[in-house]
């Protein structure tokens, strides 16, 4: 989820030829990057293994996702007090404790530029951070399951919770969140069949926005001119086939797929192109994915590392370079060309492979997660942060000055509703189908 600047006129014309996927002549030079373990900054010391990710970057290379704690003694299990009513209006009450050596996930921020780290939000209260926009805005979700999280955005040292839809929804959650402040997420509705549907922030509630293209729907990216992407399933009651979906004002696009039944959108760029993935054939296996790259006139299949594998695109910025995973190495999608992370770097982080890129700002910084070479658990994880040592030769527009990491230290105990400007709007949806695929 890349924050999204302007491009040029020169450049704007420049990403649309490339992502146009032109036949070129020449060979795609490979970029090279220096790797950052961030993983090594969320070490406690402890000596036990505690996993990390990193979800988002923004152009002043502030980078936000989680990390795994462990605690030893008694911890308390925290819950929001009251079975109905609108989270803003709730508090935060102790339920019961864990006792021993507990872990809990905590959000976190780490600035490239001042190599601080710092972790946001209480340490014995389950946390992500999944977005960030230029601001130094963070957006993500505060709770201990799926269905009781609760949505928040930090900014100027401030927490505010974003609220849920009404009763009796019991969660909300959110993704990501342009320069002008407008977020999107999603919203858990228990009376609809446990599922997430479209809602908007104003004024401390969010109000069901509607359903896309039949029932439930999810939404992950925003741009700078509102554009939001997801999925949606196409049925009225939820069941069925899910299609990439772009929310436009209130015009609802279809997005199609390669061929197959089912597609994601997971990052829109200022341009309009859409990144995710789709399953490309109806004959068995029906359900293999490739990343794709969606047109207005179209859908591109971007391949794989690799033949016979799946591959998801998740990354966009707006010189059209693409991030995601094939099989289980990270890659970059540029010049036409798809390439290997891991083949890129200067330097490796000993003992790890680099597995997902979720995230490219318009510097070229790429942020996601390793696994531990050879290990079967898929939690074996670890937050990294790569940097091109050629820097794209581009000017952005002005960016906000990076705030202090020290901003971020809070408690979500502070969490309060805090009344925007009218302009501040909130956008959420979701899919069952698509919260398990989902970081």
């Amino acid at each position: 989820m890349t924050k999204k600047s302007k491009l040029l006129p020169g450049q704007w014309v420049s990403a649309c030829i490339s992502m146009a996927i032109v036949i070129s002549s020449t060979a795609a030079a490979q970029p090279k990057f220096q790797a950052t373990d961030i993983g090594a900054f969320a070490d406690d010391g402890s000596g036990l293994f505690l996993p990390s990710k990193a979800f988002d970057i923004n152009n002043n290379g502030q980078v936000v996702g989680f990390g795994r704690r462990a605690f030893v003694g008694q911890v308390p299990i925290y819950d929001w007090d009251g079975p109905s009513g609108p989270f803003f209006l709730r508090e935060r009450e102790i339920i019961g404790y864990e006792t021993g050596t507990v872990y809990r996930e905590n959000a976190f921020l780490y600035d490239s530029k001042t190599n601080e780290f710092v972790w946001i939000g209480d340490p014995d209260e389950n946390s992500r951070a999944y977005g960030i926009n230029d601001r130094g805005d963070v957006v993500g979700s505060v709770g201990f399951t799926t269905n009781t999280q609760r949505a928040f955005r930090a900014f100027r040292g401030h927490v505010e919770d974003l609220g849920d839809l009404n009763t009796p929804v019991t969660s909300s959650v959110a993704y990501d969140i342009n320069e002008s402040g407008t977020i999107v997420g999603n919203s858990f509705d228990s009376n609809s069949g446990n599922a997430w549907f479209s809602a908007s922030f104003n004024q401390g509630q969010l109000n069901n926005l509607g359903t896309l293209l039949g029932k439930a729907s999810h939404a992950r990216a925003i741009n700078d001119a509102g554009q939001i992407v997801g999925d949606s399933f196409l049925n009225a009651n939820g069941t069925g086939n899910i299609h990439a979906t772009r929310l436009t004002g209130d015009t609802v696009k279809d997005l199609g797929t390669l061929g197959g039944n089912n597609s994601n959108a997971w990052d829109i760029n200022g341009t309009g192109m859409v990144v995710g993935q789709s399953e490309f054939q109806l004959t068995s296996p029906s359900s293999l994915s490739h990343a794709a790259l969606f047109l207005e006139n179209g859908v591109v299949d971007l391949g794989t590392l690799n033949p016979g594998e799946f591959s998801f695109a998740y990354g966009i910025n707006d010189q059209g370079q693409i991030v995601g995973r094939s099989g289980k190495a990270a890659f970059i999608y540029t010049e036409n060309q798809m390439f290997d992370l891991n083949d890129l770097l200067i330097n490796d982080i000993d003992g790890w492979t680099l597995f997902r890129a979720d995230s490219i700002n318009e510097l070229g910084q790429i942020v996601g997660y390793a696994r531990r070479d050879g290990s079967l658990n898929t939690e074996d994880t670890r937050a990294f942060l790569l940097t091109p040592t050629t820097p794209p030769g581009i000017q952005l527009p002005p960016i906000p000055p990076a705030r202090d990491a020290s901003d971020y230290v809070f408690s979500m105990t502070t969490l309060v509703a805090i009344p925007e400007p009218s302009t501040l709007a909130v956008f959420a949806a979701g899919t069952l189908l698509l919260l398990r695929k989902k970081r």
